[in-house]
């Protein structure tokens, strides 16, 4: 039965066997996660270093992050390289008012260095959860008029059948500036499939997405991705699978239409460290792997 979940995560059945554990792209990326004594704070540090590019630089940015959890209030913080600032802030307004349970208000920062700290550095927003229902209005004040709605929505808890979108609407100018709609359903026990379609301002047709993921055993997965663009009149394709080892160890491999071949092997210890390394050959745009016909990406993520 296809799983409910939020707009965010709408495709994730799919993409997390095709992107997820791919660090060819990086020398190396590091992510560390420590909690406090109390479960309440969660502390993340990010540092990552690109392939060079077409100067043959490389590239180190660091990141570091916290999320707090309490009483409906749940707050993350972020700071990167660069001097960007990032607070984003819900409360669960049920958490005070049984009558407003599902609903909570939303109020995210940004500050960016040598930005004015105003008006402009913010967004708000209500969403509203239910076990399968999720709708979220997003209003951007650095952006006069423009209006930011998603939505998910399982029709029937006992069907397969999910569907949602999002939308950025101009009130002012009554006009609808970006759209995505998706749909998500299966086919037999082992078969997940999902649609998307998007578009933007000028474009009378969106482009078109269909996934797939295969469940062929408990231990492997097999999944697609097909785009059609309709501004370029162009047909893409990935297709990848996703092997368990059973020890904490997998295996993942992947190629697309593009002529990119990439494979990723990842070691989970008992801890819940992961250690992931990924190569990937390039037979078509060099610039995909920044001019690295073969390169190794290493990735560590520490958890303590």
């Amino acid at each position: 039965m296809s799983k409910f979940t939020n707009w965010g995560d709408f495709f994730r059945f799919s993409t997390d066997v095709l992107d997820e554990g791919y660090v060819y792209d990086k020398n190396y990326l590091v992510k560390l996660k420590t909690k406090a004594q109390d479960k309440s704070t969660e502390y993340a540090f990010k540092l990552d270093q690109s392939k060079p590019g077409e100067d043959g630089q490389s590239k180190n940015a660091i990141e570091l992050k916290y999320k707090y959890s309490n009483h409906g209030l749940t707050q993350e913080g972020k700071v990167k390289s660069g001097g960007k600032l990032t607070v984003d802030t819900e409360y669960e307004l049920g958490h005070q008012n049984d009558n407003l349970k599902g609903w909570s208000y939303h109020l995210d920062a940004s500050l960016a260095n040598g930005k004015t700290f105003d008006h402009n550095a913010f967004t708000s927003g209500v969403s509203f959860k239910q076990d399968n229902i999720e709708a979220k209005t997003t209003w951007d004040h650095g952006r006069s008029g423009t209006v930011q709605h998603e939505f998910a929505f399982k029709p029937q808890p006992d069907k397969d059948f999910v569907f949602g979108g999002e939308s950025t609407l101009d009130y002012k100018k009554t006009n609808l500036t970006r759209y995505a709609l998706g749909f998500l359903g299966r086919i037999g026990d082992n078969l997940s499939w999902g649609v998307k379609t998007e578009g933007e301002e000028g474009k009378r047709f969106g482009d078109l997405t269909l996934y797939t993921l295969q469940d062929v055993n408990a231990d492997t997965s097999i999944a697609t991705k097909v785009g059609y663009s309709h501004a370029d009149k162009n047909l893409s394709a990935t297709a990848g699978f996703s092997h368990s080892l059973g020890d904490g160890s997998s295996w993942k491999a992947k190629i697309s239409s593009a002529g990119l071949f990439g494979v990723s092997w990842a070691h989970k210890f008992n801890n819940g460290t992961t250690l992931t390394l990924s190569s990937a050959v390039d037979l078509g745009d060099k610039a995909i792997l920044h001019n690295n016909p073969h390169p190794l990406g290493i990735s560590f993520e520490g958890k303590f």
